[in-house]
């Protein structure tokens, strides 16, 4: 549910804060100049090594610049989120569409405890990666920080825990 911003509103705005932290930036000023051309096309975007001063030209499409799902990612966050000076780290964390972050659960550097969203409607069509309707089928979800690869390897075999985001490459084979 959206609070003092519009859809619109939070968009831009997170567009244009993101411009400052992704090489692909200048695409996004691109697509804000004039949203109605084709996203598929390919554009030149600039990218700056920002200790160096080094620039060089690349070629993105828009819709890869904004669909990208390995970091950095192209986040949309209310208007007043998106308004922090790039700078600054982002500290207010507001949730991710089907789930609600439980600040009262968080353990920084142990545990993020992400609870069903109960007023979160899944688009209709069927899920197909990262795109599609996304339906909820856990009331909470933890995501642990096991730093240590051996333990959270072991942590998934005994089943105490069901994913793991980055397993070391030597545990590969007795996972």
């Amino acid at each position: 549910m959206r609070r003092n911003s519009s859809a619109a509103e939070d968009s831009r705005e997170s567009s244009q804060s993101q411009t400052l932290h992704i090489k692909a930036g200048d695409v996004y000023d691109l697509y804000l100049s004039k949203p109605d051309e084709a996203v598929h096309e390919y554009r030149s975007a600039v990218a700056a090594d920002p200790h160096t001063d080094a620039a060089f030209e690349t070629q993105i499409r828009v819709i890869d610049a904004l669909g990208n799902p390995v970091s950095p990612v192209a986040f949309m966050m209310p208007e007043r989120v998106a308004k922090t000076p790039a700078d600054q780290r982002i500290t207010e964390i507001v949730g991710s569409g089907p789930f609600v972050y439980s600040k009262d659960d968080h353990r920084t550097g142990d545990r993020m405890i992400l609870k069903k969203f109960a007023g979160y409607v899944p688009r209709s069509e069927p899920a197909d990666f990262l795109a599609g309707g996304k339906r909820v089928n856990l009331d909470t979800l933890e995501i642990r920080v096991i730093p240590d690869g051996s333990t959270a390897a072991s942590a998934l075999q005994t089943g105490e825990v069901d994913f793991m985001q980055y397993a070391p490459f030597d545990l590969l084979p007795v996972l």
